[in-house]
């Protein structure tokens, strides 16, 4: 059996959680998961309604404003 390599080994507690990372990714293979994402992020957005939009562009320049 070959050693697993992590990128990252958290303990909580008596659980240990090893992160491991997808590994070198072409810029075309990034490119593809980066507009999968942004798809999936409108398609939420798009979900909402008006005034639900609305109220999140309202909170969020608030938040802005204040940082």
């Amino acid at each position: 059996m070959t050693e697993q390599k992590y990128d990252a080994t958290y303990r909580l507690g008596k659980t240990v959680v090893h992160v491991v990372g997808p590994g070198e990714l072409s810029d075309e293979e990034l490119a593809r998961r980066l507009k999968e994402y942004y798809r999936a992020g409108w398609k939420a957005w798009d979900s909402l309604t008006p005034e639900k939009q609305k109220a999140l562009n309202e909170e969020a320049a608030a938040s802005e404003g204040s940082s």
